[in-house]
């Protein structure tokens, strides 16, 4: 939420204590009560707390531009107190508490999974969780009967070692799945952390494909352990879920993908690590979806040269391209492309001066149509700067806009790159922040899909 957000829902909440009784919203839930001194609808309780949690939420670094805000725990704590208060502050707080579950102990799974069990009333359809985050999912692989006791043995101390480090157990996989079952059934997204290697088991794709909502998934792998991925079952896990929108693979290793031709019908966006050890599975996947994704994401590993075979399907179709670093992360077996409908970059970082040290590489056919470019504006201010004072610098043909993204909760305005940026006939708007579907929606391009997705993820 942004501070324009946080100034519209101050406004509501002042019409609301200024309205009178009868003015009241029919939703209200002591809509035909007489109104007692000191009561306060449903309405106003879920604005203030609304307006607190936007006070309270921070934005992840921007590595993945569709990540969202997260609530803190202390936060989360204060929203759950509210709902001791009576039954209409916990008809208003509640959806706040379980909008986002994040999960990364096993005492914390058991936890959550006993109260749950044992709660009279209870049942999966009431958990109005949006937003679900497993970390630390541990699946050794090795088994009685089918490994070695050396493999055993070595599993084993592994499991150990991860538990002296981080003083708790690992989330087993089973674990996880059944968590995934209980809180499943209002889920639109879905986040991943594996800490040795990622492996979908039968029993967790079984949980996964109970989610009849699932819009975003989230698969992640620590790098410092990773080890040999399991291609098939994430084959299985990518042909199963078929109402994605959002997809971010983060991982260095994975062989060749089994994706079936009806695999993610459905995917507008999505996210990957790029390694030498993972391309040719990321560029089948984007062959795959590459009649529906329309804005990619990357992070570039140890190198780019098979890079551009993964993003050259996509050429006719794709309308947005975010990198961590412009020019460097263009592979040069694209750069000579033309992409017609592609009309917003954005990269982080744009300190190039020493690989490209002049701006010729504006004049990249790849380039010619895009309408936007959006950068990080503390990474980004001085590279432009230079760049607009050039006397070589010449914009790409359709470039347009330039949105510089100021930060989370502080709006910053520089006039004089403003003005550098209107000289060259380019118009400067300055953000707090910038999700994929307001980049597309403000140059006027169809993503709807998107802003629907981002309009469900809210908890009211």
């Amino acid at each position: 939420m942004s501070l324009q957000l946080n100034d519209e829902r101050l406004l509501q909440i002042q019409m609301l204590i200024n309205s009178p009784p009868d003015k009241m919203s029919n939703h209200s839930s002591q809509n035909n009560v007489k109104l007692g001194a000191g009561w306060l609808p449903i309405e106003l309780l879920t604005s203030i707390i609304e307006f607190f949690v936007a006070q309270t939420e921070i934005l992840p670094f921007a590595i993945n531009t569709n990540d969202e805000a997260i609530i803190l725990p202390t936060a989360i704590r204060d929203i759950n107190i509210l709902r001791l208060v009576c039954k209409d502050w916990c008809t208003a707080a509640t959806p706040f508490a379980f909008h986002t579950v994040y999960l990364y102990k096993a005492s914390g799974v058991k936890s959550l999974l006993h109260t749950c069990r044992t709660s009279i009333g209870h049942t999966q359809k009431s958990l109005p969780v949006k937003k679900l985050r497993i970390a630390n999912i541990w699946y050794s692989g090795a088994s009685h009967g089918e490994n070695s006791a050396e493999e055993l043995q070595d599993a084993q101390r592994q499991l150990l070692n991860f538990e002296i480090v981080h003083r708790s157990c690992p989330v087993s996989i089973d674990q996880a799945a059944d968590a995934i079952i209980l809180l499943g059934h209002n889920l639109i997204e879905l986040t991943l952390r594996f800490s040795r290697s990622i492996t979908i088991s039968p029993y967790m794709l079984r949980s996964i494909k109970e989610i009849s909502s699932l819009k975003k998934l989230r698969i992640f792998v620590d790098q410092r352990r990773e080890r040999n991925n399991d291609s098939e079952s994430i084959s299985a896990l990518l042909n199963a879920t078929p109402t994605l929108e959002s997809l971010m693979i983060s991982f260095s290793h994975l062989d060749v993908l089994n994706l079936k031709p009806q695999a993610l019908p459905n995917l507008k966006h999505l996210w990957f690590r790029s390694s030498s050890t993972n391309i040719e599975a990321v560029s089948q996947l984007c062959n795959a979806v590459k009649d529906s994704v329309k804005v990619i994401e990357y992070n570039v590993g140890n190198e780019l040269s098979d890079l551009g075979m993964a993003i050259e399907p996509m050429k006719e179709s794709l309308e947005g391209l975010f990198c961590t670093t412009l020019p460097r992360h263009l592979p040069n077996a694209i750069i000579g492309m033309r992409f017609p409908r592609l009309r917003v970059m954005r990269s982080l970082f744009w300190l190039e001066s020493g690989l490209f040290p002049d701006y010729s590489w504006l004049q990249w056919p790849i380039l010619q149509s895009v309408r936007t470019f959006a950068a990080e504006i503390h990474f980004g201010r001085i590279y432009w700067k230079w760049a607009l004072e050039d006397d070589s610098f010449q914009k790409p043909t359709n470039l347009k806009h330039f949105i510089c993204i100021t930060g989370w909760r502080k709006r910053i305005i520089d006039e004089s790159l403003a003005k550098a940026f209107k000289a060259r006939g380019i118009t400067c708007h300055f953000m707090l922040e910038l999700r994929p579907h307001e980049l597309l929606v403000r140059i006027g391009l169809q993503a709807q899909w998107a802003n629907e997705m981002n309009q469900a993820a809210k908890p009211i």
